[in-house]
């Protein structure tokens, strides 16, 4: 038993350290929760958009299309401001189950169960000098999730993943 002491302290702190390293975990839990009804009541197949903005008017907008858990589709659209400052489509493409991931530009090919897990394992880490951040506005799933990239940026200061929709397919 005495033996056994010092390895259980151990663990017991490492434990306590680890949940204060975890940042909004309170909002994450219930939005993980919401994210499995929903998985539940969708039978794992819907569209979410994972949408990128700049202050300099640059804009994307990638749909990833789930169907049993496995993405099955992507389709980006890029859009910029021309010389008279009008928003246009730059670039676009959309790819199915055989040309996943032949585009470079867009969204990562992951599942929102991913998406939770980065979320929790990079973006919700508390590091000195960065801030998290977590919203949930998609029927309380995951729709903002980021850690700032340092004080001295100016544009595009947080990595992160913006969900604008999340629809269950039909």
């Amino acid at each position: 038993m005495r033996s056994t002491l010092p390895l259980l302290a151990f663990l017991l702190l490492f434990t306590a350290c680890n949940k204060e390293d975890f940042a909004h975990e309170n909002a994450y839990e219930k939005s993980y929760k919401a994210w499995l009804s929903f998985k539940a009541e969708s039978n794992n197949a819907y569209t979410y958009t994972v949408t990128s903005a700049s202050i300099f008017g640059f804009s994307s907008a990638t749909a990833i299309t789930v169907k049993n858990g496995v993405v099955t589709a992507r389709t980006y659209v890029a859009k910029g401001r021309d010389t008279n400052g009008q928003l246009q489509t730059t670039f676009e493409y959309t790819e199915d189950a055989a040309t996943l991931n032949t585009n470079e530009r867009g969204g990562a090919c992951i599942t929102l169960d991913e998406v939770y897990a980065e979320a929790k394992k990079v973006y919700l880490v508390k590091k000195k000098d960065r801030v998290n951040y977590f919203e949930t506005t998609n029927n309380g799933m995951i729709s903002f999730v980021g850690q700032s990239v340092g004080s001295a940026c100016v544009d595009d200061c947080v990595n992160g993943i913006r969900i604008s929709t999340i629809t269950k397919l039909n």
